[in-house]
C-alpha cells in the first residue's frame, strides 16, 4: 500500500529540518497542546501530533526559533494531514497567514541561516 505519491515540488519557500517543541491551539479552544516540529519554512511548519486536526482548521502556534529568543505567536491554517505508517500519530502541514511582515521575515532569515 503506497502512502503517498511523488509529486513535483511546488513550494514557494525553502524548507529546512527543524526539530523543536511547538504549541498549537485550535480555534475555539482555550489551551495550547505541545507537539514536535519536523521542518519549517517562511510559509509554514510541519508538525507531528497525536491529535487529528481537520484540513482548513485555523490554529494559533507558539514557536521559538532559537534558544533564548522570543516566542513567536503565529496564525496558521491546516493545509494537509497525513496519518503515519502505524496510524498512531499525524503529520500536519500548517500554512502561516495574516502575520506581520516582520515575523515572516524573521522566519525567512532563520531558514536562510541554516
Amino acid at each position: 500500500m503506497e502512502l503517498s505519491k511523488k509529486t513535483t515540488d511546488v513550494r514557494r519557500f525553502k524548507r529546512v529540518a527543524f526539530h523543536r517543541p511547538i504549541k498549537v491551539k485550535c480555534s475555539g479552544q482555550d489551551v495550547y497542546a505541545g507537539h514536535l516540529t519536523q521542518d519549517i519554512s517562511q510559509g509554514g511548519v510541519r508538525v507531528i501530533t497525536s491529535d487529528f486536526v481537520p484540513v482548513n482548521s485555523v490554529v494559533t502556534v507558539q514557536v521559538q526559533l532559537k534558544d533564548r529568543e522570543k516566542i513567536m505567536e503565529l496564525h496558521a491554517r491546516v493545509a494537509w494531514v497525513r496519518a503515519t505508517a502505524f496510524g498512531e500519530t499525524y503529520q500536519l502541514g500548517l500554512e502561516f497567514f495574516g502575520d506581520t511582515p516582520r515575523m515572516s521575515e524573521a522566519i525567512g532569515q532563520f531558514v536562510r541561516s541554516l
